[in-house]
């Protein structure tokens, strides 16, 4: 048996193709289930978030060439091998390991040391978990991923000083409009914890004017009450486009919300004021081709990267200490896994549903 994990991340795979490969929660089970009925693994966890998509399994091969795992995915959702070439990444055993510790941890992330991923980690893990697709090594595996994860931003600095979306949204914000930033109106596309930070953000910079759209209204409306704003519908955004300055959208609503024909009407009304659209969503919410319209400025999390690599200020120090922390409880979790299954166990995958996990 093989414990091995694949996939494409921000650090090397442009976001038109990692908004591709993403998959909502809700249709993670159905995906594991074609995995498993066609063989490619016999215990699994989808990881879908904005800046990567990540299979961990197991597989009952004991050397096994995962280039057919590879092509399935990249066909099921219509990208083609090319694409890939230098993006795709597979490890094996204590490398899968060490990686997911390192993404639970936030120290893979495009923003070192983000607590979100956290919690992501998590939900992908309950979603497997839940539908049965789990067993004794990935419940392990996972469970450790996220003690490791409580550790780290328990015993270092890992979270203090950084660089965040919301700061840099702000950021660039300030470029366009300067000093009137605060006169400035914002719709937050996304009651999400990254529209609450960015609204946040925005907040303490001397916004005011805070609109908050939601699917459902009562979402919308308790963000917007934090900050004394607006709520409203996704649906009403386009309405309430001329209205507003600035546009940062974090939804999981996988399509286009604000269409290039919207915008161009919006800004027609607004006699040349400009508008400084952000879109974090993956899939992108904001049709690219904003970008091109007079008087748009269009940022997403490919301009946010550029950007953080300049700006993060994580201290060499607290990476070591993260680093020295997540070496003791890799080779505790391989000592484990060593002692449990055995090199005579590894090739009966049937055993492992019944292995102590404790």
């Amino acid at each position: 048996m093989t414990l091995f994990a694949v996939g494409v991340n921000h650090r090397n795979t442009p976001l038109a193709v990692r908004e591709r490969f993403s998959v909502g929660q809700s249709h993670i089970p159905e995906l594991l289930q074609e995995l498993l009925f066609r063989g490619y693994l016999e215990e699994g966890v989808v990881l879908s978030t904005c800046n990567r998509f990540e299979l961990y399994g197991t597989t009952a091969v004991s050397k096994p060439s995962l280039i057919g795992l590879e092509r399935f995915l990249s066909e099921r959702k219509g990208i083609g091998l090319g694409d890939l070439e230098g993006c795709w990444y597979a490890y094996q055993d204590e490398e899968v390991v060490r990686h997911l510790f390192e993404v639970a941890c936030g120290l893979d992330s495009m923003i070192v040391g983000e607590a979100e991923i956290q919690g992501q980690v998590k939900n992908s893990y309950e979603t497997a978990r839940t539908s049965g697709f789990t067993g004794s090594v990935t419940n392990r595996l996972f469970e450790k991923a996220l003690n490791a994860a409580k550790a780290v931003r328990e015993k270092t600095g890992i979270t203090h000083g950084k660089a965040s979306i919301g700061a840099f949204a702000v950021e660039v914000a300030q470029k366009i409009f300067g000093e009137r930033l605060p006169t400035k109106k914002l719709l937050m596309i996304g009651a999400g914890e990254i529209g609450k930070c960015v609204s946040r953000r925005f907040f303490s910079a001397g916004v005011r004017s805070i609109t908050v759209a939601s699917r459902t209204y009562e979402r919308a409306l308790e963000l917007a009450k934090t900050f004394e704003g607006e709520a409203v519908l996704l649906e009403e955004i386009g309405s309430n486009l001329p209205e507003c300055d600035i546009v940062v959208s974090s939804t999981k609503c996988p399509r286009i919300l604000l269409h290039a024909d919207t915008v161009k009407e919006g800004l027609s009304r607004r006699r040349g004021k400009p508008i400084f659209f952000l879109d974090l969503s993956v899939p992108r919410n904001i049709d690219p081709a904003v970008g091109r319209l007079p008087q748009s400025y269009l940022y997403h999390l490919d301009d946010l990267e550029k950007r953080v690599a300049l700006t993060c200020d994580v201290r060499e120090s607290d990476l070591e200490a993260c680093r020295e922390i997540l070496d003791g409880k890799v080779a505790h979790f391989m000592a484990w896994l060593n002692a449990v299954l055995g090199e005579t166990r590894w090739d009966n995958p049937l055993i492992l549903r019944s292995l102590p996990v404790s």
